[in-house]
């Protein structure tokens, strides 16, 4: 389930972390050539983690996979919610 409507926890503006690198990597862009040079090398070494991280940085991570058997009928389910809507207050 996803986070309430409106919560901003995790806006791009409140991503203190990814934030705090990226200005570390604007300051010393040797630095993070170095970082990428060491994942790529454990990468090639066959590191199951860097091979993670660099699919994910890469490729994007995977998407999760959701299987369901939904048995039932449909339109006594339309209808249900249909009446759930008519007995709710009406604002005004």
């Amino acid at each position: 389930m996803g986070a309430p409507v409106g919560n901003t926890n995790s806006s791009t503006e409140n991503r203190l972390w990814a934030n705090t690198i990226r200005r570390a990597a604007v300051q010393d862009p040797d630095r993070l050539r170095r970082i990428a040079e060491k994942l790529l090398s454990m990468a090639e070494a066959g590191d199951p983690q860097a091979l993670r991280e660099m699919g994910d940085r890469i490729d994007g991570k995977a998407m999760q996979t959701l299987e369901a058997n939904v048995t039932g009928n449909l339109a006594g389910l339309l209808g249900s919610i249909g009446r759930q809507e008519d007995d709710s207050p009406v604002a005004g």
